[in-house]
């Protein structure tokens, strides 16, 4: 269940609530957008035969996550309406596991991680963060009280994730992100 409260956080994060999946505290908000439908081609249709349910999303606006991400963007000379995010997600509770990845174009995937970890801790001050290779990718790991773990990897201007409390799913996930 606490993995089901990241996936929750993570879909909340960027929009303010603007994306709504089955079986979740967001149902209320009535549709699923697909503002960057070509980020959510980027991730897996499904883990371990379980469809996944994509939607994505721009902009930073609203909660604390997206304060700090907006004022990073801005340092970096971007808009926080710039900003774009896809995710995926299976909320039949078959499996716990969410993918998705950020993108600011022309933000370097370092930079836009480092917006992501630093306003993932103003969110979630007893965040741990540790750096070390998954599925053959370099990533850093945000892991949240309780052991959910979200796994962070940048390439080019786009920064993908994987949360699951499962290190070999995460392995087998990000070893399919290009």
């Amino acid at each position: 269940m606490r993995l089901r409260a990241l996936a929750v956080l993570l879909a909340l994060l960027v929009a303010g609530c603007s994306t709504t999946r089955g079986g979740t505290p967001t149902d209320t908000v009535g549709k699923v957008d697909h503002a960057a439908a070509e980020l959510e081609a980027l991730l897996p249709d499904s883990i371990e035969g379980v469809p996944l349910l994509k939607s994505s999303t721009t902009g930073a606006r609203g909660n604390a996550f997206n304060r700090s991400m907006a004022a990073s963007l801005r340092r970096l000379g971007k808009d926080p309406a710039e900003l774009r995010f896809a995710s995926g997600a299976d909320f039949s509770n078959r499996i716990s596991t969410e993918v998705g990845v950020f993108e600011a174009r022309g933000v370097g995937a370092a930079a836009l991680k480092r917006a992501i970890v630093t306003a993932s801790q103003r969110s979630t001050p007893a965040l741990r963060i540790a750096i070390g290779d998954v599925g053959g990718k370099r990533v850093t790991t945000l892991l949240f009280p309780g052991s959910s773990k979200l796994y962070l990897y940048g390439r080019g201007d786009r920064v993908f994730y994987v949360a699951t409390v499962d290190p070999k799913q995460a392995a087998g996930i990000l070893s399919g992100y290009p």
